[in-house]
């Protein structure tokens, strides 16, 4: 059986490089070399994460608050760390092998998927270039499609310069760690939750097209739609299983990457895809009327104050 998610207190950590900058009484060639060895570890760190670390943003959140970064900001609620049993035994192939995965850092999601009206700001404010179609279904609340990853991207950077922050699309542990919202059942559906197409049988249909976000009830962490509506955009490359994947919440990423996973079915899905561990991919560059995508960035949490180091940017 899967282990109720779980916050696991750690220990306020202090990094090499902080314990540099507190060194006293070294002398003229002490400070320069601990300014050397400083600049060593952030050269280290700049190595093997490619992703600047999050910005200092002072904040100390409480799990289920609703955040919003700025008046054109999307609404976001957080999430608290935990552990989780992620993917699925009897699912498909690339849902397996399941595994615990610990989520060492808090963060923001959105609680919708980023809409129209949120998009034409960025666009309005030339952040963004792309105006995507809206299928004549209407725009304002409904939930953003005929976007890429690399669309999304450009959505990400506006908000960063914008807020000073560092947004982020979602990694695949993030997002199924989100989208279980601690149930203790092997694998979550979107019947009931969820605008899909044969969410509720195999024969009827509940949707031809997306519906305005959060028409439905939210999941337990406060956030609706992670089923059905549109697939979402992950951080993550798409790989055919999760051997050798990180139990600790990182995005699977790499420079050559083409095909991105994208995860929670869509409006035009069947029931098999509207699960929580199902696991679909499209390339990057592609722009689809069931694909949008939901923000996320990391932050510190009440009695959890991890370091800027072990909350970097969620990539690996």
């Amino acid at each position: 059986m899967p282990r109720r998610s779980s916050v696991r207190p750690e220990k306020p950590g202090n990094s090499e490089a902080s314990k540099l900058i507190r060194t006293t009484g070294l002398g003229a060639f002490g400070l320069r070399f601990a300014a050397l060895s400083f600049g060593a570890l952030v050269t280290v760190s700049c190595t093997a994460t490619p992703e600047k670390p999050i910005s200092a943003d002072p904040k100390v959140y409480k799990s289920g608050t609703v955040v919003k970064d700025c008046v054109d900001c999307p609404k976001m609620v957080v999430i608290e760390p935990g552990s989780f049993e992620m993917g699925s035994r009897r699912g498909e192939t690339d849902e397996k092998p399941r595994r615990e995965v610990t989520i060492p850092h808090g963060f923001v999601v959105g609680m919708y998927e980023v809409t129209f009206q949120e998009w034409t700001v960025c666009v309005e404010e030339g952040g963004c270039s792309h105006m995507p179609e809206d299928e004549n279904w209407g725009k304002a609340l409904r939930p953003l499609v005929n976007v890429s990853w690399n669309d999304a991207q450009d959505y990400i950077s506006w908000l960063n310069r914008k807020t000073g922050l560092d947004y982020r699309l979602l990694s695949e542990a993030e997002w199924e760690y989100a989208a279980r919202a601690e149930s203790s059942a092997i694998d979550i559906s979107g019947q009931g939750i969820g605008n899909c197409r044969y969410c509720y049988s195999e024969t009827a249909r509940s949707s031809d097209m997306t519906v305005p976000v959060g028409q439905y009830p939210p999941n337990a962490f406060k956030v609706h739609d992670m089923l059905g509506n549109v697939w979402e955009w992950t951080a993550d490359c798409y790989l055919p299983s999760y051997r050798g994947a990180p139990s600790n919440g990182t995005a699977r990423d790499k420079s050559n990457c083409e095909t991105r996973s994208i995860r929670g079915g869509s409006w035009k899905s069947f029931y098999g895809q509207t699960r929580a561990a199902n696991r679909g991919r499209a390339e990057q560059d592609v722009r689809r009327n069931d694909i949008g995508f939901r923000v996320a960035r990391t932050v510190l949490m009440d009695k959890r104050r991890e370091t800027a180091t072990a909350g970097a940017a969620i990539t690996k």
